[in-house]
């Protein structure tokens, strides 16, 4: 009588990643690290929780962009696959907001601009304006 044993595919193994924060409007790179006892080809993909976190992925290197002034939080996920098994991570990112200077535009003489001032109980709030011709 002869026995065979046959192997079973052991799933890779992702390194974790730790929270991380940056300011808007900043990009980010990650270097992927996993492993596979068969040393099978691994294949990363990534996601976020939110459509304003742009994600993509080259090789084992996650790109992450911001859409334009978004600042808040976003969860991540990382998979890795040996073609029939995965393995998953999750991070938090933390977009810090940044103070954008502000910015100028051009009126025609007959056109109109509507402010609307929120109530502000502040004293150390001083509102400039500038007309110039």
């Amino acid at each position: 009588m002869t026995i065979t044993i046959l192997p079973l595919n052991d799933a890779p193994v992702l390194a974790t990643i730790a929270d991380t924060t940056i300011n808007e409007d900043a990009a980010l790179e990650i270097l992927l690290t996993a492993s596979d006892v068969e040393g099978d080809t691994l294949t990363f993909s990534a996601t976020a929780d939110t459509s304003a976190v742009i994600v993509a992925v080259s090789t084992d290197t996650l790109s992450v962009s911001l859409v334009d002034n978004w600042n808040g939080s976003s969860i991540l996920m990382v998979v890795v696959s040996d073609g029939s098994a995965t393995d998953t991570t999750s991070f938090e990112l933390t977009v810090n907001a940044v103070n954008d200077a502000p910015s100028s535009f051009a009126l025609n003489e007959q056109d109109s601009v509507y402010i609307t001032m929120d109530n502000f109980d502040s004293d150390s709030i001083v509102f400039t304006w500038d007309e110039s011709a």
